[in-house]
């Protein structure tokens, strides 16, 4: 039979000296390390796309890194017949448009994308795609999203824009995986509106503007959600969700840090303690008490 008192004493022990996570930030402004992607050219423009940027995280001893990609549904929007990309609003239905690879640009406000039909031609493409303020990552003719790949599971609660333009709406989606999803998302060839059913979950749109933090809040259910794979872009209404006051506009900006919290292990289920190790919990959890007192005296 278990002791009560024991295990009573060993679940104060424990309070006592728990620590709290502690806040992770990612800086994106000064990425430690950069692929240079693949060379490519649509006929107007020349760059370089599927690069990543990887960071490190600071604010707490083994804290996860994380790797960045530029996507955008530009799949689809060529005109074979004539070599030219179309413009949004010509006879294809944007929904349809797949996702592409495109380019992770580093700016002095944070991360911006360049699709891979970015136009120099009015007529044809994602018209001034290379040219402020579509540099950034933006809404305008194509939806922008960054790919946001940690070395270990997270919960974000931040994300920071250095630089924004006219409106700097947002949407946020996790990749959860489950119901015979693979372990790891594949981005390529898939269009915004199937990612729900491809192992992703929308954690929310947020109508915000101008630069700075901004927060991300989960849904009730979806407190301790976790995940090694986030997408964030301009507010994206194709991959479902609502948002008030999230159409009104064109949203740009640039992604200068994310702010988060690692997943804690697991706590390891109940099991009889010795008396001598609960005293020994025990008193360390009371010298951290005394120890918290004097600091605040």
């Amino acid at each position: 039979m278990k002791n009560p008192t024991r295990n009573t004493l060993l679940a104060v022990a424990l309070a006592a000296v728990a620590m709290p996570a502690s806040a992770i930030t990612w800086d994106l402004g000064s990425t430690t390390s950069t692929t240079s992607g693949s060379s490519y050219s649509n006929g107007y423009v020349s760059m370089s796309v599927g690069n990543t940027r990887t960071s490190a995280g600071s604010g707490e001893a083994d804290a996860p890194s994380v790797t960045a990609s530029a996507w955008s549904n530009t799949g689809g929007t060529k005109e074979n017949s004539a070599n030219r990309w179309e413009k949004v609003g010509s006879s294809t239905n944007q929904s349809s448009y797949t996702l592409e690879s495109a380019y992770l640009a580093n700016y002095s406000g944070g991360l911006g994308s360049l699709n891979r039909d970015a136009s120099t031609n009015s007529s044809y493409g994602d018209y001034n795609e290379t040219n402020s303020p579509e540099h950034a990552i933006d809404n305008n003719q194509r939806n922008d999203m960054v790919l946001f790949e940690f070395s270990s599971d997270v919960q974000l609660t931040n994300v920071s824009f250095g630089w924004t333009s006219t409106d700097a709406d947002f949407t946020v989606l996790a990749y959860t995986g489950g119901n015979g999803q693979p372990s790891s998302p594949s981005l390529s060839g898939n269009t915004y509106g199937n990612l729900l059913s491809s192992g992703w979950t929308l954690i929310g749109h947020y109508n915000t503007s101008g630069t700075g933090a901004k927060a991300i809040t989960y849904a009730a259910g979806m407190e301790d959600l976790t995940s090694s794979y986030w997408l964030i872009g301009a507010y994206n209404s194709f991959v479902g969700g609502s948002c008030s006051g999230c159409n009104s506009g064109n949203d740009y900006f640039k992604i200068a840090s994310l702010t988060g919290i690692k997943k804690e292990p697991e706590t390891p289920p109940d099991t009889p303690v010795s008396e001598p190790a609960t005293l020994g919990l025990l008193g360390l959890g009371l010298l951290g008490m005394m120890r918290l007192r004097r600091r605040r005296a």
